[in-house]
């Protein structure tokens, strides 16, 4: 070290050997964008579940101010529906739950236009009675998202079946027992 360098201060002399080093102060700087672009993308994930809460927040009270209510639902659904559909979703084995769920198709399918008619009906009824969709066995539940893509796929989706149905659903099809 020669006498020059004593007598300058330290910070300089750190700055003029770190520009002579290869500038590792720029290999900091990167670093520190590095870090920033890394937390820019994870940042999204968090704000995205505060939105979807919010989203289901905001569809569950406008239902609950808009739309129909479960006894409302039952009384259309009741006088066009078959009886027997009605009573095999009400039955205590999964399997004829199933089986009520795929008469419900086969009527959709047959009767579009009926079901049209009283499609935020069907949305809440099916609702009702599958648990608000928390029904805990995996072949009924598939069985309930056919009839959803048949209804989807034959009619055209209003505002308030979307508002019924959607939120409560979102859970149920992120799980990978679901898929496919």
């Amino acid at each position: 070290m020669c006498i020059r360098d004593r007598d300058q201060p330290k910070s300089k002399a750190k700055d003029e050997s770190s520009e002579s080093a290869g500038k590792p102060h720029d290999s900091r700087k990167n670093a520190q964008k590095k870090e920033t672009l890394r937390r820019s993308f994870t940042a999204p994930k968090h704000m995205m579940a505060k939105l979807v809460d919010k989203a289901k927040k905001e569809a569950d009270d406008m239902v609950l101010e808009e739309g129909l209510s479960l006894e409302e639902a039952e009384k259309m659904v009741g006088d066009v529906v078959p009886a027997e559909v009605a009573g095999l979703l009400d039955a205590k084995e999964w399997k004829e739950r199933q089986k009520g769920l795929k008469e419900l198709k086969v009527w959709v399918e047959e009767n579009t236009e009926e079901a049209q008619k009283i499609l935020e009906a069907i949305g809440v009824w099916l609702k009702g009675k599958l648990k608000n969709f928390k029904e805990s066995n995996q072949g009924v539940m598939k069985e309930c998202f056919t009839v959803l893509q048949t209804i989807t796929d034959l009619c055209t989706v209003e505002k308030n079946f979307a508002a019924a149905v959607i939120p409560p659903l979102v859970d149920k099809m992120s799980d990978t027992k679901y898929a496919g």
